[in-house]
This record gives C-alpha cells, sequence and structure tokens, in this order.
C-alpha cells in the first residue's frame, strides 16, 4: 500500500460486534486495494474492541481507535476525518454492506463527471422488504432535491477529503441530521454530487434504527435545515411560506383543503423558480405526488385540487395523478384512525390501487418498489404508525388480478 492512500474509509461504531463483522469484510474485499479503514470503537461495551484488536493484526489497512465514552456520531466522524490520509473518504455504516465493485465504480464516475460528492443506488435488506433506492444521478436534480429531503444516501457516499474539510467536516449541532446538514452546506459552496446509477451499498433496514426511534427530534433538526437550505438558494419566501416548506415532506396528514391549497401555491411557486432547469423543475413537481397523498383522507375533494394543479400547468405526471386519484377513490383510512385489524386492510387496499393505478400492466418488481416509495411513503405511513402486518399483506394484494382492486 502506498504512503498516501487514495482512499480512506470511515467506519464508527458502537456495540454491533456481530454486525460489524460483516460490514468490515464487505469493505476488506473491494477490488480498489489502495485504501486505508479507519475504525473508530465510540465505547463499545461488547466484544467489539477485541473483534478490532485481532482485525487490525490481521489486516495492516485496518487502523483502530477508540473512545472511552461515547460522543455521538458526529464527533467520530470528525475524528476519522482528521486521522484520515486519502485523496478521497469513503462514509460506511456498521451494519451496513459494499458490493466489491463500490469504491471502484465511484472512483471512474466521480472522475468522469468531476464530483466532490458521489452516491450510488442501494438496495434495502433487513425488517422490510427489499427493494433498490434509485436517488437521482444529476448534480441539479440532487441539489433540487435537497430541498425537500438528502437525495444521497450517507453510508453510499465517496467525498473529496479536502471538499469536506475545507468546509469544517460534520456539524455537531445536528445529531441525527448532520448528513442533511453537511450536504446542504456543501451545495451551498458549489460542490458537484452524483449518484452512480447502479447498485453499490446493501442497505440495512432496522426497525431499531436512530431514524425511527427518534423520528421527531431528527424531523425537528430537518425543518431547520430545509429553512436554511432554502435561503442559501436565494429563493425568496414570506415566514409562511418557509413554513409550508419545511413541512412538504413531513410525514403527517393534510387535515384541509386550505392547507392543500397553500402547499399548491407553494409548490408552484418553486416549480416557476426552477423553469429553466427542467430536472430540477421536475423534482419539484414531484413533491406534489406527495402532497396529495397526504390529503389523501380529504377523498375526491383532494383529487379535485390535484387535477387543477395539472391543468394550469403543474407537470405532475401522469403516473403521480393516477396514483393519487387511486388512493382518494379508495377511502383508504381517515385520517388520525387507530391502526386496527380493519384499518390496515383499508390501507393495504388504498395502497395496492394506487401502485396498480401508477405503474404498467406486468411491470417488474423493481417499478412496483419504485411505485412502493412514490405512493406507500406519503400515505400510508402518514396515516398510520406502520405495523408488521401491512407490508407482507401489502405484498400479497399485489400479486393479485388488478381488476380485483377496483373499488365500484
Amino acid at each position: 500500500m502506498s504512503a498516501a492512500p487514495r482512499v480512506s474509509v470511515l467506519l464508527p461504531t458502537r456495540n454491533r460486534a456481530r454486525l460489524l463483522r460483516q460490514a468490515l469484510r464487505s469493505v476488506q474485499r473491494q477490488t480498489l486495494r489502495d485504501l486505508e479503514i479507519l475504525v473508530l470503537d465510540d465505547g463499545s461495551e461488547d466484544e467489539t474492541p477485541a473483534f478490532l484488536a485481532a482485525a487490525a493484526r490481521a489486516d495492516a489497512r485496518i487502523r483502530v481507535s477508540r473512545s472511552d465514552a461515547p460522543g455521538g456520531l458526529p464527533a467520530a466522524l470528525n475524528r476519522l476525518l482528521e486521522a484520515a490520509t486519502g485523496e478521497w473518504v469513503a462514509c460506511m455504516h456498521d451494519d451496513d454492506l459494499c458490493l466489491p465493485a463500490r469504491l471502484t465504480a465511484q472512483l471512474a464516475f466521480a472522475s468522469e463527471h468531476r464530483l466532490d460528492v458521489c452516491g450510488s443506488w442501494y438496495r434495502r435488506f433487513g425488517w422490510l422488504p427489499g427493494g433498490v433506492g434509485r436517488p437521482p444521478e444529476r448534480d441539479e436534480a440532487i441539489k433540487a432535491g435537497l430541498l425537500f429531503q438528502p437525495p444521497i444516501l450517507h453510508p453510499s457516499v465517496l467525498m473529496r477529503r479536502a471538499t469536506l474539510v475545507d468546509a469544517g467536516g460534520y456539524s455537531t449541532a445536528y445529531p441525527l441530521a448532520e448528513d442533511y446538514e453537511l450536504w446542504t452546506r456543501l451545495a451551498a459552496r458549489g460542490a458537484r454530487f452524483g449518484n452512480v446509477p447502479r447498485v453499490l451499498l446493501r442497505y440495512r433496514v432496522s426497525r431499531h434504527q436512530a431514524s425511527r426511534r427518534f423520528n421527531a427530534e431528527q424531523e425537528r433538526y430537518a425543518r431547520q435545515i430545509r429553512a436554511r437550505y432554502l435561503a442559501a438558494c436565494g429563493i425568496p419566501a414570506e415566514p409562511a411560506q418557509v413554513d409550508l416548506h419545511v413541512r412538504v415532506r413531513e410525514p403527517i396528514p393534510i387535515r384541509s383543503l386550505d392547507e392543500l391549497r397553500a402547499f399548491e401555491a407553494w409548490l408552484l411557486t418553486l416549480r416557476e423558480h426552477f423553469r429553466d432547469v427542467p430536472v430540477a423543475a421536475d423534482v419539484v413537481a414531484r413533491q406534489w405526488l406527495f402532497v396529495g397523498c397526504r390529503a389523501a383522507g380529504l377523498g375526491m375533494s383532494c383529487w379535485r385540487v390535484l387535477r387543477g394543479v395539472c391543468a394550469r400547468g403543474g407537470d405532475v405526471r401522469a403516473q403521480g395523478r393516477r396514483a393519487v386519484r387511486a388512493v382518494c377513490r379508495s377511502g383508504g383510512i381517515p385520517v388520525g384512525a387507530v391502526p386496527t385489524a380493519r384499518t390496515v386492510r383499508a390501507g393495504v387496499s388504498g395502497t395496492a390501487l394506487a401502485i396498480r393505478a401508477a405503474v404498467p400492466t406486468g411491470s417488474g418488481a423493481s417499478v412496483i418498489h419504485r411505485a412502493l416509495q412514490d405512493a406507500i411513503s406519503g400515505y400510508s405511513l402518514a396515516t398510520y404508525p406502520p405495523r408488521w402486518e401491512y407490508w407482507p399483506l401489502l405484498l400479497r394484494r399485489l400479486r393479485e388480478p388488478a381488476a380485483d382492486l377496483v373499488h365500484a
């Protein structure tokens, strides 16, 4: 290995020895050999220290450091960044798995497109049914997407070390949203983003992960980040519009037509701002699908508002229009309903109708999973807390003939 490796892999961990073994092994098996693997044990109390000591003895590329007490993820990442010597740094979580060609493919893609931050597509596995996450490939779409949520997955990212160091590393003021804050800060500084349109990471979804256990706190930080990034993009907005903007992707139902129409007006304003950047305007237009799904409890009144937006040039894709209309027609679950076996079944029927309406007949699993991402996240998960029985019921329902799903 050269004195200055091409890539430094940053791998913080705490109390996950079993999963860490798999994650570390996937990094060691990279086809790119010119790398260093920096692991920070953030105060583990299980067998992690012994495992890491043995791993470092067996592989000279592994360098281990330890905190006696946990300091949190942003602080751990900054410590690893200080120790890194590579031209590039690759982020890695201790429960995910890299595909062997990940770093080789990302280096080639980043070089070809002159990127500073390079993510990739990823395949989910674990608690929920698998599916492929396909974040946008182009810089303009990613930066527009940052107005609403992170369109780049942190453990999939390869970054220029100088870009990250010059920006001051990770902020410790936004725990649980340190990656989102970093992406918006780098975007405001002119960094170029991209995602390799190829699955290079297996991303573990767990019912115990921080984004689920601390969702309310994470959403509070996300609101602050969205508001700050909106200003950094130079998009003029009154305080009431800023309040609407930070709530576009909020996973709660929309309870009135007045609120729905206010979201409509703001999204059309944003679309007009991006009229000369079609790929960014398309990102804004797609947010209307999520807003419409969140308002599905309003029934066909929601659909009439959506149809009016389309007539005024809202540029909502036909797929999205059919999806929302189907959800609204299905009745679904009343806003605020307590989840029961009956309401879960109703939600399954409504979501299955939305997906059937949104995807062509005979579509493969990948297309259906994209519809799941577009239709479910805004509607069913916003209407009531997800329950374990929802997912297998939905998948079974999707295998039934389309005619059986149509409501009279």
